[in-house]
């Protein structure tokens, strides 16, 4: 047995509102693109990204992040890389429009697919006998405890709620999910909730080499460990 000491150091790529291009890192945009503010005029950014990838993709080096808060966010980078030393910098970064699938929920830990793309999965969804009560009751104190941050997504002002918007615009069987992310190139980018991998508070769902089997943790007490078989590898 033989043992070394290796120097170790980090070096940040990314940091919270600083700009790299044209986006702003970890800001927090609304439904329309808009950001979101804190009821006092200044705009939200997350200091909890939970997870990044790094995916190569045609000669191209990008990053996707998701951010462990309500509401929530990906972004999409772009690297570049010295061919020398190795090192990494940001070239650009830009906010992932989630207005198609209603935002993401808490999301928490990632992987990145055999196929080489980012999957992360929805933390503590909403309660939704909670939900149901407190829309029916028109009571904002029997929202749970996180559903007023991620109404703020919706443009719903979290303090003095509007129980006809919230019903028009948030429904909480839409989050608990793992989704995927797939980049093609800086602006080709799809992201995909998978409902069929089952409703839960996901901690991670994570992808064997077979392609098809994913092992998921639920994270919380009296959780449970769920497995999920594709019937098409890939799929």
């Amino acid at each position: 047995v033989c043992s070394s000491d290796l120097p170790l150091k980090f070096m940040p790529l990314l940091t919270g509102r600083q700009r790299y291009g044209a986006g702003t890192f970890a800001a927090i945009l609304n439904a329309e693109g808009r950001p979101v503010n804190d009821g006092e005029g200044e705009p939200v950014f997350s200091n909890y990204p939970d997870f990044t990838s790094i995916l190569p993709v045609r000669g191209n080096l990008f990053g996707v992040s998701h951010f462990e808060s309500l509401p929530s966010a990906l972004y999409l980078s772009r690297f570049v890389q010295d061919r020398k030393t190795g090192q990494m910098s940001v070239a650009e970064t830009r906010p992932l429009r989630l207005s198609h699938i209603g935002n993401i929920y808490n999301p928490c830990a990632g992987v990145i697919t055999p196929w080489g793309t980012h999957l992360g999965a929805e933390e503590y969804p909403p309660d939704v006998r909670a939900f149901d009560e407190a829309v029916r009751h028109a009571d904002r104190t029997k929202l749970t405890r996180w559903v007023p941050m991620a109404l703020r997504y919706h443009g719903i002002n979290p303090r003095q709620p509007d129980f006809k918007a919230i019903k028009a615009r948030f429904n909480p069987y839409r989050y608990g999910y793992p989704f995927e992310v797939s980049v093609r190139g800086w602006l080709d980018v799809t992201v995909t909730r998978h409902h069929a991998m089952g409703r839960f508070s996901h901690e991670l769902a994570y992808v064997m080499p077979d392609r098809r089997t994913v092992y998921m943790t639920d994270d919380g007490d009296n959780g449970g460990f769920f497995m999920f078989f594709a019937d098409r590898p890939g799929d």
